[in-house]
């Protein structure tokens, strides 16, 4: 199944905000400017919380995350960033490293669920930092095993999740 849902195609809006992110792979930080639109590239509904962040605490949290030799380092020190939960997180990571994250949010998450790849935490809902970690090992691995990226392997599953979804995504 997952062969036939691979989506490799990305859309415009995003590989923009990719391109204009591209500076920080190198940097090893982000602005506060371009933390604002990662957070709102992923949800605008915490937009005051994302601009309640210093700048300077951006830049020092940020330059922390990205240098961290662990992926849950990277995502622990992420979430001390107002407004970013884990899915804003993986967000954020996969903007910048889409070869190497994909967003791990309640689509992918109920998706998975759906298929029996997991089998706690059906809602999909306030991942933790171990949840996160389990479902980027299983993007990775299918990501792999398909020549493919882990973000197109979330956006896939995204795509996919919201073609079968019934009812409203937070309902139980």
């Amino acid at each position: 199944m997952l062969r036939a849902i691979v989506n490799r195609d990305e859309d415009p809006k995003t590989a923009t905000l990719m391109k204009m992110l591209e500076p920080v792979r190198s940097r090893g930080w982000f602005n506060r400017d371009e933390f604002v639109a990662m957070g709102m590239w992923k949800s605008p509904r915490p937009k005051q919380h994302y601009l309640s962040n210093d700048p300077e605490t951006i830049i020092s949290v940020s330059g922390k995350a990205l240098v961290a030799p662990t992926d849950r380092e990277k995502l622990t020190k992420l979430i001390e960033l107002r407004g970013v939960s884990m899915p804003t997180a993986t967000a954020i990571l996969t903007l910048i490293y889409p070869e190497n994250f994909g967003v791990i949010d309640i689509h992918v998450w109920k998706l998975l669920h759906l298929y029996g790849v997991f089998n706690w935490r059906e809602s999909g809902q306030s991942l933790s930092v171990e949840d996160c970690l389990a479902c980027l090992e299983v993007l990775r691995r299918y990501a792999a095993v398909l020549n493919v990226t882990p973000r197109d392997m979330d956006r896939s599953l995204y795509i996919y999740h919201k073609t079968i979804q019934e009812g409203t995504l937070y309902g139980s």
